[in-house]
């Protein structure tokens, strides 16, 4: 049983122990408030037990796209797919394309089976660190001034609460396992012998002290501090602050550490919170998985197979950390929510997105509707019931909080999801979701020179490093508000607002002019939304952030 003393009532205590007792024999049945009783009626008392309290599994890939793995019949529509362009490395046919998105996470499937779909799944924002940071916070990143992945590489401010740290109060082992990509970062390169033509090989990535997962919440981490990881040879592993060697295939690393995890919280006798954040399917694809997975794959490129293959070496480590729940008595209790942390990027292969706009560093469908599931065995929806109602990945902060029956935070964006899981409440969590980002077509079609060209390079097929027009750094930024019916979308180089319903996730039939009243309200809430925003950590998109609020205010 965990106790919480303030400093004050601490106080009393050591006073109250250490004072001489006055005799009660005259004591009456109407007795009256002493001072001490006084004092202590102003100190906050709590009592938290972790007896039979949930395990907590955070579950998160990278860069996966809605339509790279079984979760959406809309995202296999061949004739749809035959119009979308590759990159050359991965250019494979409409059926491979979906017979590999089809077979590439079995585990997974059957657990969205047993679980609930959460269809209508949104990310908090269209690129890694916001995402997650977001995730960790329960709170819109633009809360705390992140809006695109260089605000977030200046560290996620330090006073925002993560979840692990409330865990970590309550009794819990906490463990990290994976991609962090909250902490203020420094580079440093490796022997120019050691160096390859891929940046993953060539930089040593360290974390401010500050900004350690373990100053964070966290008892124990293994993972890495990039945006991303090489899959053999990583010179940028770490367990708590010392740099390791890499063992193997990262994936089967990964998971080999999550198991431990599990293992070390049966025996110490504490439920556990595990985020575990697979560095797959995020580049570099250019090696292949070992054969138990990357047989499987037959696409007709070898680039191709290689990205499902990743998939699929975390679908069977998810299969094999369940086995171990269950050798452990832990899997009847353990709660597992799941997100990619934001769309696919065009560099990689089909169905990438599926049937959507969009793609990661965007706030079309495309770069944050995601395919999300909760699961925990035999207290959710039963038979594998979908649930389509505005949801957000921050939801999984108060979601996990209130499943182990902690305190939740009351300046939370995200909302608790279990009444609406378990069929108790049958309304809406979000009457509304906004978003302020960076927009960029780094990852889309209209950059499609530069991967091609990149992959040329990196496999010494030319000596030319492509020139990238489409980073964050040089593009605008956007805005975004959804509700339950309709999704209102500005970018700052259009200069032009858009209306969609939610389901048109295509963006092909522009409501705007038809439904003006629906255009202003969603922009009311959304204006009340900026009201408690931020301006971006980092300086460069000060004038970006300064031209959509006055797209926003207009």
């Amino acid at each position: 049983m965990a106790i919480k003393k303030t400093a004050l009532s601490a106080s009393i205590f050591l006073a109250l122990s250490t004072a001489t007792l006055v005799p009660v024999a005259n004591a009456t049945s109407n007795l009256k408030a002493t001072n001490t009783n006084v004092a202590f009626s102003d100190v906050e008392v709590s009592e938290y037990t972790t007896t039979n309290k949930p395990n907590i599994i955070v579950l998160m890939v990278d860069d996966l796209g809605y339509g790279q793995m079984d979760f959406d019949k809309r995202s296999f529509d061949k004739t749809y797919l035959k119009e979308k362009k590759s990159v050359d490395t991965y250019k494979i046919s409409a059926e491979k394309a979906i017979e590999a998105a089809q077979k590439s996470t079995p585990t997974l499937k059957k657990l969205i089976g047993e679980g609930v779909k959460l269809t209508n799944g949104y990310v908090a924002h269209g690129v890694s660190g916001p995402s997650r940071a977001a995730m960790m916070t329960g709170r819109a990143p633009a809360r705390f001034g992140v809006y695109s992945n260089t605000d977030a590489q200046d560290g996620i401010p330090l006073d925002e609460t993560f979840l692990p740290t409330l865990f970590q109060h309550h009794g819990y082992y906490t463990a990290l396992i994976g991609k962090w990509h909250a902490s203020k970062i420094n580079n440093v390169s490796v022997a120019a012998d050691k160096q390859t033509r891929d940046y993953h090989d060539n930089y040593i990535t360290y974390s401010g002290e500050a900004w350690q997962p373990q100053n964070r919440g966290f008892d124990y981490f293994m993972g890495y501090h990039a945006s991303g990881v090489a899959y053999y040879n990583s010179p940028s592993l770490f367990k708590n602050r010392e740099r390791i060697k890499a063992k193997g295939y990262s994936t089967d690393q990964f998971t080999d550490e999550a198991i431990g995890v599990v293992n070390r919280a049966k025996t110490i006798n504490e439920p556990f919170m595990l985020h575990l954040a697979y560095n797959a399917p995020h580049l570099p694809n250019d090696a292949p998985a070992p054969n138990q997975y990357q047989d499987k794959f037959d696409t007709g490129s070898a680039t191709a197979n290689n990205f499902y293959a990743s998939v699929y070496a975390v679908d069977q480590g998810v299969k094999r950390l369940l086995e171990q729940l269950k050798k452990n008595g832990q899997y009847d209790n353990t709660l597992i929510l799941f997100t990619s942390d934001n769309g696919a990027v065009i560099d990689g292969p089909q169905p990438l997105n599926g049937d959507q706009k969009g793609y990661k560093s965007q706030t079309f469908a495309g770069g944050t509707h995601t395919p999300m599931f909760a699961w925990w065995h035999g207290r959710l929806h039963k038979g594998g019931k979908e649930f389509n109602k505005l949801i957000s990945a921050m939801d999984f902060y108060p979601t996990a909080l209130d499943a182990a029956g902690i305190k939740l935070p009351d300046n939370l964006d995200g909302v608790s999801l279990l009444p609406y899981l378990k069929g108790n409440n049958k309304g809406n969590p979000h009457k509304y979701l906004a978003w302020v980002t960076a927009f960029s077509h780094w990852f889309d079609e209209e950059n499609l020179p530069f991967w091609n060209g990149y992959h040329k390079y990196v496999r010494s097929e030319s000596n030319d490093y492509p020139e990238n027009p489409n980073t964050e750094d040089l593009s605008e930024f956007s805005w975004t508000v959804r509700n339950n019916e309709y999704a209102l979308i500005y970018t700052y180089e259009n200069k032009a607002t858009s209306l969609y319903d939610i389901n048109d996730l295509r963006q092909e039939h522009n409501l705007a002019k038809q439904h003006p009243d629906i255009v202003k309200k969603m922009k009311t809430e959304l204006i009340e939304f900026t009201k408690e925003n931020k301006r971006p950590i980092s300086k460069i998109n000060q004038s970006k952030y300064d031209h959509i609020m006055t797209s926003i205010n207009s």
